[in-house]
Order: C-alpha cells, then structure tokens, then sequence
C-alpha cells in the first residue's frame, strides 16, 4: 500500500498473528498460530514465497523449545498457548532468527538453515536439560531479564544489539510483582556469542514507574540514531493506580 491509500498486493496470511519478516530473497516470514498441530498455537513460524502466497517452510517451536516449562504467573489459563510467539527479526548476517515469546518470558535465536536453537535471554527459572545449556549468563550488574515481552529489532549496524520492548509482568515467578509496584520499558542487550553471555547496554522507562506501565502489547524501533517506544494500553483505577 502506498500513502495514497493504493493497495499493490495482498496476500491471506493463514494462521498469521502479530508479525513478520521480509526475508533477502523476498519471501515473507511471520508468526503463525495453527492449534491443529500439537494442539497448541501461537508457536510457528512461516516463510511464503511472495509471488503466490504458497507456504515454503514451517519452523514448529514445539520441537525446538520446552513444551512442559511452566507459563508466567500472569497467565490465567491458556494451557494451548504455551509459548504466545509475538514478535520476530530475521538476522541476515547469520541467517538467524530473534523470536520472543510473550508467556515463557524468554527471547530465543534460532539458526534458520537448521532450526536449531543458538540462545535465549530468560530468568533461568524452570529451564531443564538441554534447555538450559543455551541461556545466555549476564554480564552486568544493572542486568534484568524481560517479563511478558514484546518486540525485538535488532540494531541494523550492529546485530550484536537488540532492543526489546519489557513489558514487566510479574516480574519473577515466585514473588509476582503487583501492576501498581511494576513498571515497563525498552531495553538494549549486546550479546556476546562466543562467550555465550549477555550485558544489558541501556534502558529507559524504569525510572517511570507504574505511571507507563503497559501491561500488554508496546513496541520500540530504532529511527536513525534515535529510538521510538510507544507504551500502550496504560489502565488506571480509580485511584490512579495501574
């Protein structure tokens, strides 16, 4: 569609939800919720060839990540949406995948000529073997981890850098944080492969409080040398309180 409002090409995204990806050889990859595999949905990942909209590739994260890691405390009851993939970046350096799922609170990379799994940035909380052995250890004393996340951009200069939209829910799974005591923000990780560890580079919106607390949805891009953050869905009481 361009800005007159002329729409050029359309394509049905089947099963589509929330995001997607334009690929080097101009495919178009995005997140799919297909409950008819696995009985779960929300967790695969689709590459369509431009041109006729037929599926060339489907990633299942239920074969590639932890079908049986408990769910975030904020999460009432979705035992079919296990992982609620929400946001996707594809790294053209590597051929990889940036891929967050909002109810495991985890960011993973994803080697796309393999499908196997390179990191994740997660509380390590309920992580078992193998699982484990790919959470990325911080570096940093200011580091905090990502709860109920959405969004992930990875640095188009650097694509050791990623900046990711935290939510904030909860914030641990044993003592649960209230909305009113959390907060959301964007945050930059630099990831260090070979080290297999991660420092968290800056953030912003913590010093807010609850005043910008976003509960759900959210998004952060950069623009030049500059960042864009929107924090939606910002709920008051009565009160005041979120």
């Amino acid at each position: 569609i361009d800005l007159l409002g002329n729409i050029y090409k359309e394509i049905i995204a089947e099963n589509g939800h929330h995001d997607f990806a334009l690929l080097p050889n101009g495919n178009i990859l995005y997140c799919g919720l297909d409950p008819s595999i696995n009985n779960t949905d929300e967790d695969k990942i689709y590459e369509i060839d431009y041109r006729s909209g037929a599926v060339v590739k489907m990633i299942n994260l239920y074969d590639i990540l932890d079908p049986t890691r408990q769910q975030q405390p904020f999460i009432a009851n979705a035992p079919g949406d296990l992982f609620h993939l929400n946001r996707l970046a594809y790294d053209a350096v590597d051929n990889s995948i940036v891929i967050t799922g909002r109810h495991q609170s985890a960011i993973c990379k994803i080697d796309y000529a393999t499908n196997q799994l390179r990191w994740i940035i997660s509380d390590p909380g309920n992580w078992k073997n193998p699982w484990s052995n790919y959470l990325l250890q911080p570096t940093t004393n200011n580091f905090e981890y990502t709860w109920g996340q959405h969004s992930v951009v990875i640095n188009p200069t650097d694509h050791n850098k990623i900046i990711v939209f935290d939510n904030g829910n909860a914030r641990s799974y044993t003592n649960p944080m209230s909305a009113a005591n959390s907060y959301s923000r964007l945050v930059e990780f630099t990831i260090d492969q070979k080290t297999h560890s991660v420092s968290q580079s800056f953030d912003f919106g913590k010093e807010m409080g609850s005043e910008n607390y976003s509960p759900a949805l959210g998004n952060v891009d950069y623009v030049n040398q500059d960042l864009f953050i929107c924090f939606p869905l910002i709920v008051k009481d009565a009160n005041g309180n979120s």
